[in-house]
């Protein structure tokens, strides 16, 4: 899939969420496809961006903050607080190398990578319709205009 049509769809669901109180499209999918009781809990306590730190960490032994702020998009500072979150929750767990003290490394714990599992296998299901559609009606200029303009609403509010 074009990575132009990932971006915006993950705009699009940031947009979506930030004006909701209650649980998320998203977050009420993987409700119904948690594996346990114990899973299920922790699903609306995870913000997007905890799910997109997941999502990175599952593709990677370990990263570090700075790193998986480049990753995701976020500042590093909205990093650190959505990964020691998501340490806290038992989800990732943090470590310094003893020849870089200065960089936390975060690693998946078992539970994690189930929920990130769970978060890619929603936006397959989910945005796949939404993706086709986009790709569809639109040029690739088109959609980085388009995705241009959704960032800097989601960077603006």
């Amino acid at each position: 899939m074009d990575p132009k049509i990932q971006e915006i769809t993950i705009l699009i669901a940031t947009l979506r969420n930030q004006r909701k109180t209650d649980l998320s499209e998203a977050q009420t999918w993987m409700l119904a496809h948690a594996i346990d009781d114990e899973q299920a809990a922790l699903i609306p306590q995870i913000a997007i961006v905890g799910y997109h730190i997941l999502d990175q960490l599952s593709t990677a032994k370990e990263l570090n903050g700075t790193e998986l702020a480049a990753r995701i998009g976020v500042s590093r500072s909205g990093t650190t607080r959505a990964a020691k979150h998501l340490v806290n929750l038992h989800l990732v767990t943090s470590q310094r190398h003893p020849n870089n003290q200065k960089s936390i490394y975060y690693q998946l714990t078992t539970t994690g990578l189930q929920l990130a599992k769970l978060h890619q296998a929603m936006h397959q299901n989910l945005y796949r319709d939404l993706q086709v559609k986009i790709a569809k009606e639109y040029q690739p200029t088109e959609l980085a205009i388009i995705a241009r303009f959704l960032k800097e609403i989601v960077d603006h509010q």
